[in-house]
């Protein structure tokens, strides 16, 4: 059976005798709406800053009313952080400063805690979330790591690379990543970043609007086959023109008891030797069947550990 109504409203239904008007059933309340939809004047505000809403398209029930919650709270189990009665189909609300956090504000029906509608989350406060660098210093090429915890866990706050101190006409912002929903986890960025400072940061709601401190990191150059020499060692590994193909330079040579591996950056060992004393350097390995990018090498002598990061071409 398909019943009409006239328009938006509160309405039940109930079963009747044989044309008349007595009741055999209990009565189902029901809404009929058109969906409410709620704009906030800003993303992201300062703690104290009023909040302004403005809704439109809603349901015009006589006790409707829009309130604001603390992000992670229950309606109808806790009550609301602010607010207010709504008036006819559209209209602007006015809610008082809130303390640092996150929160949503939705519509509510009727004097219930029926929602109608999508909440709007937004945020109170600059350094909400916090971030940190995987590293504080990578090379040309590496992948950059950012950790996060306590975003909002929205599916469109993003974290962005930044130039520190970018000069005048240059877009400080170099690439940024979505967080996909969770409020802590790790983002990469695999762009190659050139040599010099960076800091990242993360945003609510792919907004302007920034939610945490800064995560500062440096990238150096990658070092090629002019190396640079250690107090004791000096150990160079760099990519010929074979792709696939590498170059090993150890100075003074390694002693019988050295080893020698090349590992991801995720720690697994894609190739490892044993040095003899008839080993001759430089000396050429292949790596041909690896996937191209950044790898660690490390040469175990005696009780030294020597590490060089190098791009396999």
């Amino acid at each position: 059976m398909t019943l009409q109504v006239p328009g938006p409203g509160q309405y039940f239904i109930a079963y009747f005798e044989d044309d008349g008007y007595f009741e055999l059933t209990e009565r189902i309340a029901v809404f009929v709406l058109s969906e409410p939809r709620l704009v906030l004047d800003k993303a992201g505000y300062s703690p104290g800053e009023q909040i302004g809403v403005h809704y439109s398209g809603a349901p015009a029930l006589t006790n409707d009313w829009i309130g604001i919650y603390k992000q992670g709270e229950l309606p109808g189990e806790i009550p609301s952080t602010l607010w207010s009665y709504t008036s006819g189909q559209s209209g602007d609300l006015l809610f008082d400063g809130l303390e640092e956090g996150y929160y949503f504000t939705a519509y509510f029906l009727n004097n219930g805690y029926t929602e109608a509608g999508e909440r709007v989350v937004f945020s109170v406060g600059s350094e909400l979330a916090t971030l940190q660098s995987a590293s504080e210093v990578y090379q040309e090429g590496e992948p950059v790591v950012i950790h996060y915890q306590n975003g909002p866990g929205l599916p469109a706050d993003w974290i962005g690379i930044f130039r520190k101190n970018a000069p005048p006409g240059t877009a400080p912002l170099l690439d940024r990543q979505f967080t996909n929903g969770p409020s802590a986890g790790s983002v990469d960025f695999t762009s190659r970043f050139l040599s010099g400072h960076y800091y990242a940061a993360m945003y609510i709601n792919n907004s302007s609007v920034r939610i945490s401190g800064e995560a500062v990191f440096s990238v150096e150059e990658i070092q090629t086959g002019t190396g640079k020499e250690d107090t004791d060692d000096m150990l160079i590994i760099y990519s010929g023109e074979t792709p696939g193909r590498v170059t090993l330079f150890a100075s003074p040579p390694p002693g019988p008891s050295s080893t020698f591996r090349i590992s991801s950056l995720t720690g697994l060992v894609v190739y490892e030797e044993r040095f003899s004393s008839r080993d001759v350097f430089p000396r050429e390995i292949n790596l041909a069947g690896l996937a191209t990018g950044m790898y660690l090498a490390v040469l175990s002598c005696e009780e030294r550990i020597i590490t060089r990061k190098f791009i396999l071409n």
